[in-house]
């Protein structure tokens, strides 16, 4: 009853042809609403264009969709607590995503976090790794159901995903330092936590830097200005980096990113324009202020 007649899966939108036959409008429609054919595909008669929407069979459907997305994050936990998921266990995650992505997500919260919360337990295993973006989208569907006692617990997990720029980066994989700094910054933006992105670009860039000439250039300069858009688009201010001679912040990137720094801060004594190279180190004492309110 809930199968597309046409490819016998399970259906998205059920609706009705002119014909009387029951098919899945996300089948038989184009993007733009026009239907695909214009016989019936078993009555061979001629078809109006419109496919009628079931509601009933959509409810029942969803209903279908729930307990068996229900069914499989249960079974999901029961393996995990196995402590040896084996190869069912990816299978049911998919299967489950698949359904929840058929529900929405947005709309089945609670299903959504289950699911969130088994995916980060599963990452927590020996030698099962998840991707930055994945770990981002977890903490994001766990956040729309916390409660106001959970928020202080959910930020101190949160900034666990700050160790992963600086494992990548002592590993020497820049491209996944990225990727952790790009996922940082979608957690901070949807769900208001805290996190340094700043200071993760900052220390991307200085890593880059430091490595020259044996990273190439143009990956130090994508860096830089990833660095400086993401404090714009923050509203921080601009990228600041330990100046060495007086231990203050150097600011602003100029027109050409090859270019130089510049030490905006007044104590500066000296000539203020300094390399790239010779700003990497500054006072042991000092650390950039992630909200660029320092000087």
């Amino acid at each position: 009853e809930l199968q597309d007649p046409l490819f016998g899966e399970i259906m998205r939108d059920p609706g009705v042809l002119s014909s009387g036959f029951i098919v899945d409008r996300h089948t038989v429609l184009h993007e733009d609403g026009r239907l695909k054919f214009s016989t019936c595909p078993w009555s061979k008669v001629d078809l109006q264009p419109q496919v009628y929407p079931l509601v009933a069979l959509k409810t029942k459907l969803k209903e279908f969709k729930t307990g068996r997305l229900n069914a499989m994050i249960t079974a999901a936990k029961s393996l995990l607590e196995s402590g040896n998921p084996v190869a069912e266990f990816d299978d049911l995650m998919v299967a489950a995503e698949s359904f929840l992505d058929d529900l929405g997500d947005a709309t089945y919260i609670h299903e959504a976090r289950k699911l969130a919360e088994i995916h980060l337990a599963a990452t927590r295993l020996p030698n099962r790794k998840c991707p930055p973006q994945e770990v981002a989208k977890i903490y994001e569907r766990i956040h729309r159901t916390l409660g106001p006692h959970e928020i202080s617990s959910f930020e101190d997990e949160v900034k666990s995903m700050e160790a992963g720029v600086h494992l990548a980066l002592a590993q020497g994989h820049t491209d996944e330092a990225r990727l952790w700094c790009e996922a940082c910054e979608n957690v901070r933006r949807v769900c208001k936590v805290p996190l340094a992105v700043s200071s993760m670009w900052l220390d991307l860039v200085t890593w880059l830097l430091d490595q020259s000439p044996s990273v190439p250039q143009h990956e130090a300069v994508h860096a830089i200005v990833q660095a400086h858009e993401t404090r714009r688009r923050l509203s921080l201010g601009t990228v600041r980096i330990p100046c060495h001679v007086c231990g203050c912040y150097i600011g602003r990137i100029e027109n050409n990113p090859f270019g130089q720094w510049i030490c905006d801060c007044p104590t500066h004594v000296g000539n203020n324009r300094l390399y790239r190279s010779e700003t990497l180190y500054g006072c042991a004492t000092t650390k950039v202020c992630d909200w660029g309110l320092c000087r």
